[in-house]
């Protein structure tokens, strides 16, 4: 199976949730995009927000959504219902997780356990056998 995170910048939700989930299993290909990249890397607060839940991640390059990755995956967890609407695939679960960027690293850190929470629920449902 293989599932795509998306949110706007892929900058802080969809990196951190590429993180969480492929921790769940190792063997599923996952992978994150946003839908309006302009920054050149993942924020400094979802890594340390991910470090401090507990995950080892790295400094990735954000990468741009386009219409033709919808095909390369299973399902797709867009970050909120309008990133859900702006993909238009039935393949697409609207999660609904508030941006953290810019914010401080105790917002990030929220957002780290809510995506946690909300990722396993996925993955009991959709992946575990």
């Amino acid at each position: 199976m293989r599932v795509l995170f998306v949110c706007t910048g892929n900058t802080c939700r969809s990196p951190m949730a590429e993180v969480i989930f492929k921790s769940f299993n190792k063997e599923l290909k996952v992978s994150s995009a946003g839908l309006n990249v302009v920054e050149e890397k993942i924020s400094r607060n979802a890594l340390m927000a991910l470090k401090l839940c507990g995950y080892r991640a790295r400094v990735k390059k954000p990468k741009q959504f386009t219409v033709s990755m919808i095909k390369n995956y299973d399902i797709i967890v867009a970050m909120t219902p309008v990133h859900a609407e702006r993909i238009k695939s039935d393949k697409v679960i609207a999660l609904n997780i508030a941006d953290p960027y810019g914010q401080d690293i105790s917002i990030y850190r929220r957002t780290c356990e809510q995506l946690q929470k909300e990722l396993r629920g996925i993955y009991e449902n959709y992946f575990k056998l």
